[in-house]
């Protein structure tokens, strides 16, 4: 595990904030938005991520103690990602959403190879946890009986955009079902990124239309394959 749902079409268990007196109501209600995976599209993004903490304005800056965060630290400025874990839906016109995933794991890694963090998702498939500001993480999701996604972060914000931001999305996880290809999931389904324009993290549209064509084939051969297991059941003597 548009997320943009981490359903790949336009498209991945899981993924407090210190928000400013002035803005807590409008950034209350972008900290609740969550939105649903449609078909054929990308990891979904539930809202637009949001700069959530400002420095303040005159003076040096002056970081505010708080417990310590296992991945980073004591900094006031990081990448908050907020996510919902959820089954893969079977029929893509059916007006409810895959089952909630609970205790999905999402590893996250350093260059993409140095183990630094895992989290879980909780029985409502949610998930959040902050990420530091100037890296390149890689997310894996995963749990027992579902296939594992990828999404590549890149945390890397011009210097006087330190700020805390949030990152809203959804994904989805296929089951494992022998005889489904599912090698265009070895490598990454999505990438985010800082867009200096938005001055908010943004999905790579790029990246993401280079495997929208792979994915759609793939969530067709899972419903395929689904069906075809159930006619199996059906008319078995």
């Amino acid at each position: 595990m548009k997320l943009k749902f981490l359903f790949l079409f336009p498209l991945l268990s899981f993924l407090s904030v210190f928000v400013p007196s002035s803005s807590h109501s409008s950034s209350e209600n972008v900290l609740k938005a969550v939105s649903h995976i449609s078909s054929a599209q990308e990891p979904s993004r539930a809202a637009k991520s949001t700069p959530v903490a400002k420095p303040k304005q005159g003076g040096p800056e002056k970081e505010v103690k708080k417990p310590k965060d296992s991945l980073i630290g004591f900094h006031t400025y990081y990448l908050e990602m907020r996510g919902v874990i959820r089954q893969t839906q079977v029929d893509p016109n059916a007006t409810l959403k895959g089952a909630l995933i609970d205790s999905a794991q999402i590893k996250v890694f350093n260059d993409s190879t140095r183990l630094v963090a895992i989290h879980y998702s909780s029985k409502h498939g949610e998930c959040r946890y902050k990420l530091p500001l100037n890296r390149q993480l890689r997310l894996e999701i995963s749990k027992r009986g579902y296939v594992t996604k990828y999404i590549d972060v890149n945390t890397k914000v011009p210097p006087e955009r330190k700020l805390a931001y949030l990152f809203p999305f959804d994904i989805d996880l296929f089951d494992e079902i022998p005889g489904l290809d599912v090698s265009t999931l070895k490598r990454p389904i999505a990438k985010v990124k800082y867009d200096s324009e938005k001055n908010n993290f943004e999905y790579d549209e790029a990246f993401t239309n280079s495997v929208n064509r792979d994915m759609k084939a793939l969530y067709k051969n899972y419903r395929d394959k689904i069906h075809q297991g159930a006619d199996t059941i059906r008319h078995k003597p």
